[in-house]
């Protein structure tokens, strides 16, 4: 099973995002709070569908 988001961030997120990316695939969770609002629900999405996946192996 595969879960897709599709998401369209601003230039401002995308910088963001890379600086995120410098602490590899799991960034702290401290590093999320300092993002914009979108930016953390998405987290929230992806968090949401990482736990559904694992849930149904």
């Amino acid at each position: 099973m595969e879960c897709h988001i599709h998401v369209i961030i601003s230039e401002s997120s995308l910088s963001q995002i890379e600086k995120l990316g410098s602490f590899g695939p799991d960034p702290p969770p401290s590093m999320w709070y300092n993002l914009d609002r979108p930016l953390r629900i998405l987290r929230m999405y992806w968090l949401h569908c990482k736990k559904f996946l694992s849930s149904n192996r």
